[in-house]
């Protein structure tokens, strides 16, 4: 299918709801006193806000936006609240809680892509998503594409959407205003590359309906907005060039000729509520999970180099424990050893690898000697490892990797002076590095 691209989008009037049938909670000290947990984030600073509001259609997210906007109140997004930026806290104003908008809208299959995708609501966690694919709890859907349920629903295998972001009870729309990344990274990118389309709710209370591939930066580096009016809203993207050959969620995407959508993804819902996504996903396959300890940081690196190249694996990711975030841990175990419910981390260990490998039933002993063979190579053994591939061994392993970066997080919490904390990517240097 052809697509005529443009740098021009037709705003969307949607009729709005009548302000006084949205939920909503007024009064700063009925907030703090009866509704704290949408003052904080995870990065434990606190907020204040005169209102609070719980949207359930885009209808009322319009009806709250033109209200805020004629009392000139700020706004801030909450969704899951998960991340630990304090981005969702509030400094005054308001709060627009996107959290009852949590459902699976449609499914589809798309012939040019050869993938299938799902429609979702803003509020959806990761988790909720991944539990309705890989059950094939998709029956009550829209049906977006002609015979994609009952096709989905005949294939044996499982789908899902791979972002994994740490934190899988994120919410969809958080990871793509955070464009979020993780360890999965190494193998698939981040959101950006998954999100197919977004629905925005502007604060002039109109709608944009943005598909990739359509709407793309003119030779100006401009986008024009027809509004419902008559009027023309211009958009500059900025002059700086980003910088995607490195992990970066600083400043507003920006590149000669870009997506439109581009710009809304990771831009932390400074232009708009995104009320509507719709996401790639892909076939499942099974995994190892791995840590392997090495002596020293050198054999550590030197077992990354080997399995980066080494043509017979696919690692999900590959992430780098210090020596330092294992004296951590291991103080964990010794206070609560069902803290991490993993066996003890050996005593001479100076870092670890964590990696996730796909395998199949036909080819499970072999991947297992695969490991050890390079593991030997670099001075370890899958003696002195961790391995597991069954789904309660697969989600021990996940929750050892959060410990690290919670543990830090709460120490950090600890000694922080005047409410500083800090953020997620100065912890993961911290903790552990992302390979890639």
């Amino acid at each position: 299918m052809n697509i005529v691209s443009s740098n021009i989008i037709y705003s969307i009037k949607v009729d709005s709801v009548p302000f006084n049938e949205i939920r909503k909670i007024n009064g700063s000290q009925i907030i703090s006193v009866d509704y704290p947990a949408y003052l904080v984030d995870e990065s434990k600073l606190e907020g204040t806000a005169n209102w609070l509001f719980f949207p359930k259609s885009e209808a009322e997210i319009i009806s709250i936006i033109n209200f805020l906007r004629e009392e000139k109140i700020p706004a801030y997004i909450s969704a899951a609240r998960t991340g630990i930026v304090g981005s969702s806290v509030p400094k005054c104003g308001s709060i627009l809680s996107v959290e009852k908008m949590d459902k699976m809208l449609g499914f589809g299959f798309d012939d040019n892509n050869e993938k299938y995708f799902c429609r979702i609501e803003p509020g959806i966690t990761l988790k909720a998503i991944n539990d309705k694919l890989l059950m094939k709890e998709i029956d009550d859907v829209k049906e977006l594409t002609t015979n994609a349920i009952s096709r989905f629903m005949d294939e044996k295998q499982s789908s899902y959407y791979p972002m994994d972001p740490t934190e899988m009870s994120a919410s969809i729309s958080g990871t793509v205003a955070t464009n979020a990344s993780g360890a999965g990274t190494f193998k698939y990118g981040a959101t950006r590359k998954w999100v197919k389309k977004i629905r925005v709710s502007l604060a002039i209370g109109e709608v944009l309906e943005i598909p990739r591939g359509k709407h793309f930066a003119s030779s100006e580096g401009t986008f024009i907005v027809k509004l419902t009016d008559g009027t023309d809203l211009v958009l500059k993207i900025p002059s700086y060039e980003f910088n995607t050959n490195v992990k970066n969620a600083a400043g507003i995407y920006a590149k000669p000729n870009m997506d439109l959508i581009d710009l809304f993804i990771g831009s932390e819902g400074i232009f708009g509520v995104i009320t509507e996504v719709e996401v790639w996903i892909i076939e499942k396959h099974p995994l190892i999970s791995n840590v392997l300890f090495f002596n020293s940081e050198d054999d550590a690196l030197d077992f990354v180099k080997k399995i980066r190249n080494n043509k017979t694996v696919s690692p999900e990711f590959i992430e780098y424990f210090s020596g330092e975030s294992l004296d951590l841990l291991r103080n964990v175990q010794s206070k609560n050893p069902a803290v991490i419910n993993m066996p003890q981390i050996p005593f001479k260990t100076r870092s670890a690898i964590f990696f996730d490998l796909p395998y199949s039933e036909d080819n499970l002993v072999s991947c297992f000697e695969k490991i050890d063979n390079l593991a030997k190579q670099c001075n370890t053994t899958l003696e002195t490892s961790w391995s597991g591939y069954d789904d309660r061994e697969f989600a021990r392993f996940k929750h050892f990797r959060h410990v690290t970066k919670d543990s830090i997080h709460a120490r950090i919490g600890r000694k922080s002076h005047h409410g500083c904390r800090f953020d997620n990517a100065i912890l993961h240097h911290l903790c552990f590095r992302i390979i890639r």
